[in-house]
């Protein structure tokens, strides 16, 4: 199997994981509270559309939305779901040739943290008062890495996959937010104490220098969701010494972050 045919099967099977995650997700009220995080906003640039659920119900319910993919599975699935739903959304696969449509709905095939045109040809033109970056995992699925690897993919430590996209966010993507602007974090992750919140967001703010940015955390909370081991889909991953293995905690919730772009 060449290189190209592994990527295509490795996409295919994140996928079909993150669909059955997703739905999960659909069904516990995940995706309605994450909304609720952006209530008076209303023009949204989506880092990650992954199954295209979020994607559908800012549509369905007013927002202006360009989302970014870069899974061709996903990107190929989300069409379809959209085109069905009848809501009208431009499907934009090459860069080059095709431009996203300013003041309405767009979804856009490419690599948020290594297409070096996405910002010159899309993000500098669409214009957004709230970025959303929700359920980016720290590290690709497990299954995937192991597949690259024959490809000679490495794990890179300390720099994850979410870091590598948070890295972008703020000292790129965030210079095109409106003044005021709202970007909006969702992960999850086992249920712990406030304390620990306000020391992930102090960290955050400091990693990522908020303060040359214009950028500050206006809140930081837990939103508790159900049991783990009851989801069927993509299971979190942590590090264990060098080794990474799955977690699956007893119950997990929502962390959500609001962070404001000062004029």
């Amino acid at each position: 199997m060449d290189n190209r045919s592994i990527i295509a099967s490795c996409e295919k099977s994140y996928s079909e994981e993150w669909q059955a995650t997703s739905e999960e997700y659909d069904k516990l009220g995940v995706y309605d509270v994450s909304l609720a995080q952006i209530e008076g906003c209303s023009s949204v640039l989506e880092i990650g559309a992954g199954s295209g659920i979020p994607l559908s119900k800012m549509m369905s319910t007013g927002f202006r939305v360009t989302s970014i993919e870069e899974n061709n599975s996903n990107f190929l699935k989300i069409c379809e779901t959209v085109q069905k739903s009848g809501l009208p959304l431009k499907a934009i696969r090459k860069l080059e040739s095709e431009k996203p449509r300013l003041a309405e709905d767009n979804l856009v095939l490419a690599n948020f943290i290594t297409d070096p045109r996405l910002h010159d040809l899309v993000i500098s033109h669409v214009g957004f008062d709230s970025i959303i970056c929700w359920f980016v995992g720290a590290q690709m699925a497990m299954h995937l890495k192991e597949e690259m690897k024959s490809i000679g993919y490495t794990e890179r430590q300390p720099a994850t996959y979410r870091s590598l996209i948070y890295e972008k966010l703020f000292s790129e993507t965030s210079e095109h937010l409106e003044c005021g602007g709202l970007i909006s974090l969702i992960e999850r992750a086992p249920e712990t104490e406030q304390a620990n919140l306000n020391q992930y967001a102090l960290d955050l703010a400091t990693d990522h220098d908020f303060a040359a940015q214009g950028l500050e955390v206006q809140s930081i909370e837990q939103i508790p969701i159900g049991k783990f081991s009851e989801m069927n889909g993509i299971k979190m991953e942590a590090f264990k010494g060098d080794e990474l293995q799955k977690m699956e905690p007893d119950s997990f919730g929502l962390v959500a972050i609001k962070i404001i772009k000062k004029c």
